[in-house]
């Protein structure tokens, strides 16, 4: 039975696992099982909100609509499986974030997606010299919407909680986004200026739980760095670790910045700071 979506607005990450080959050649009894590892991260990274299909070392992930909320939901997903798949099984990934109408067809045991963003998705991905996920022109306009949160000065319609539960999930994607001055892009010869996806695996907006884990992901960069088999593929990690360490400048700066520490994890726990919520509360009213 054929299932065919309209043509819709919609966010689109294509994902390609580095050394994918490797896995498959060097361990052959064991690829099994890390495939199967590999896969399990990515499902249960993004459960049933999303569709996602899986091509060996090809990964599509499509959104369910064009709201903000499914951006949200996006960017960390893609936080956490990049963070999750280098840290916990070696795996580095590579991979861009678009956003533009999209079908996808479903018929037996076939899916088909279509779309200029999966077209725009993997162009740029092709053109990525360096480990992380680069957002594409199509969404890169995006962050001004969301500065609105982080600077809301207007008067607000929403009551108090719905408002700050917004606030707080924008800061949270704020976060785990980085705008970067100058990336190494194919075809640009003087650098390229976008976000990329900030690697981490906590359920915090705080700027130093996301500091700690970007310190983890560096370590792993760097040893893979001193196996990588040729300076090509060392070079993709340098510039990985040069991009991560901007970042970690960023979460420092936020962290000088009242609106990054409402929110703090103990014992697993999320718990909110008072007076710093107060203080937000008299700011946006």
């Amino acid at each position: 039975m054929e299932q065919s979506e309209a043509f819709a607005d919609k966010y689109l990450a294509y994902l390609d696992v580095l050394g994918f080959t490797d896995l498959v050649y060097k361990d052959p009894q064991g690829f099994e099982q890390n495939f199967n590892e590999y896969i399990g991260i990515i499902r249960s990274t993004i459960g049933d909100t999303f569709q996602c299909s899986i091509f060996s070392d090809n990964v599509v992930i499509v959104s369910k609509d064009e709201t903000d909320e499914s951006f949200f939901e996006m960017v960390e997903y893609l936080s956490i499986i990049t963070y999750r798949l280098l840290v916990e099984k070696n795996i580095a990934v590579r991979g861009a974030l678009a956003f533009g109408r999209v079908t996808i067809i479903t018929k037996d045991n076939d899916r088909i997606i279509a779309g200029r963003p999966l077209i725009e998705a993997y162009q740029f991905e092709q053109k990525l010299n360096w480990i992380g996920v680069l957002l594409c022109p199509s969404i890169s306009h995006l962050h001004s919407r969301f500065k609105e949160y982080e600077f809301a000065k207007k008067q607000v319609r929403h009551s108090i909680m719905e408002y700050m539960l917004k606030f707080l999930r924008s800061l949270k994607t704020l976060n785990s986004v980085c705008r970067i001055e100058s990336l190494e892009l194919k075809g640009y010869e003087e650098g390229y200026a976008g976000f990329v996806i900030v690697p981490h695996d906590r359920n915090s907006i705080s700027p130093v739980h996301i500091r700690d884990e970007l310190d983890i992901y560096m370590e792993k960069l760097q040893e893979l760095f001193l196996v990588a088999p040729n300076p090509d593929i060392q070079r993709k990690y340098t510039l990985a670790i040069q991009i991560n360490r901007i970042c970690m400048e960023c979460m420092h700066q936020c962290q000088l910045n009242t609106y990054y520490n409402v929110v703090f994890l103990e014992d697993n726990i999320l718990h909110v700071n008072k007076n710093n919520y107060l203080k937000i509360l008299d700011k946006c009213y």
